[in-house]
């Protein structure tokens, strides 16, 4: 990597975002449902973990690929806190405040897209 790279904002958002759904997952309440701790859990994971594949694929298609990928990780990841909320599994503010913060990932990744899919043609 070289001396000037500078990370990515909404990397660093995502790794957030998945630190506090494992922190909310750990709760007893999901003890009985490990099926959706578990799978809440891959989908958060896998926001920062294809940011990060996507940033380091520069400015292809291929990186954009990534990108996308993980704003579907960032809506499936809502869509389980959103059900995690209404189970009782995650308190009610917690999901809707975690709910946000995928919000706030995935449109900065359209952002993130849109300028690298402008830069990437004006590079070729």
């Amino acid at each position: 990597m070289s001396s000037n790279y500078v990370p990515l904002k909404v990397l660093g958002l995502g790794k957030v975002l998945s630190e506090k759904v494992f922190v909310a997952t750990n709760d007893r309440r999901f003890q009985r449902e490990v099926t959706l701790k578990n799978q809440l859990r891959r989908a958060a994971l896998s926001v920062p973990s294809n940011i990060a594949e996507g940033d380091a694929r520069g400015y292809s298609q291929e990186g954009i690929r990534f990108f996308r990928i993980a704003i579907a990780s960032a809506e499936e990841t809502k869509v389980q806190l959103e059900l995690s909320g209404k189970m009782g599994l995650i308190e009610l503010q917690l999901s809707q405040s975690l709910f946000n913060d995928a919000s706030i990932i995935c449109r900065m990744l359209n952002k993130l897209i849109e300028s690298r899919i402008k830069r990437g043609s004006s590079l070729g």
